[in-house]
């Protein structure tokens, strides 16, 4: 067995990383573990497990995910409450779903009036078909639900994420604090999640790409820049931190559902085929 690296270069930051512990595959592969000195952050060795292979979002895999339909039922109101408390318009600011799978959460939003599209490098869009990303638009809002752990070389994905300069980015991703070798999170070894960030590594993105940072107790992070001010986002994130009380707020609320234009949309679009 060659003997694990005492460090490696970060794959976030590039400052140096120190090995702080192995956990052995279910193929008896064993994958080393290293602490960034510089952001904090915990990271896999190279996931060299995923360079050939990436989820297409269905089939077994998607399976093991049982917190998948409540997830995304709550990022929904999480992203309405924020989306409305910001200033956006529903009829005129667009929102990217950035590593969004299949489609289901831009679906939802679109459910409710949000003028949403889907990317993602690896799924099928099935369902928001026809609402996919486009390069001639400009999106206001970019959401990243439990995307960022699964980035192989976070340094230069998220500058993609954010090269399209919205003026709002909302994540989730479990922080890491010092957490060891049992903490769930990790998932089994040489699973898709790969990297995961310490709150001094989220403050360090947000000062690469200009933004301020929120940072909730339910794991989501807001990026954000002016003209939102932070007694917004601090209203925004008092309520999504209740999911009882956003809940609340979210079924008072009445929506403009977008399925009857988008169902025309689609068949328009069928129809110039």
């Amino acid at each position: 067995m060659t003997p694990a690296p005492k460090s490696i270069k970060c794959r976030l930051c590039d400052g140096t990383a120190n090995f702080e512990f192995a956990r052995q595959a279910a193929d008896g592969d064993v994958i080393d573990y290293f602490i960034c000195t510089n952001c904090g952050s915990l990271e896999t060795e190279d996931p060299y497990w995923l360079t050939s292979y990436h989820p297409s979002g269905e089939g077994d895999l998607l399976n093991l995910d049982t917190y998948a339909a409540e997830r995304t039922l709550r990022s929904r109101v999480s992203i309405y409450l924020i989306w409305r408390l910001v200033g956006f318009h529903m009829q005129r600011e667009k929102l990217l779903d950035w590593g969004g799978g299949v489609g289901l959460l831009v679906r939802l939003l679109r459910d409710i009036g949000i003028d949403a599209h889907l990317y993602d490098k690896y799924a099928s869009n099935h369902y928001a078909s026809g609402f996919s990303m486009s390069m001639m638009e400009k999106y206001d809002m970019v959401t990243a639900f439990e995307v960022l752990e699964h980035l192989i070389k976070p340094s230069k994905e998220l500058a993609d994420l954010f090269d399209l300069q919205p003026t709002v980015v909302v994540a989730s991703t479990m922080l890491f604090n010092g957490q060891g070798a049992d903490w769930s999170y990790l998932g089994p070894a040489k699973s898709e999640h790969v990297f995961f960030y310490s709150e001094r590594a989220l403050r360090l993105i947000g000062n690469r790409f200009g933004y301020s940072v929120e940072i909730l107790k339910t794991n989501i992070i807001i990026f954000y820049k002016n003209p939102i001010s932070r007694f917004r986002i601090r209203i925004a994130a008092a309520l999504t931190s209740r999911n009882y009380l956003s809940g609340v707020l979210f079924a008072v609320i009445r929506h403009k559902s977008y399925c009857d234009a988008d169902n025309q949309a689609i068949r328009a679009m069928l129809q110039s085929d």
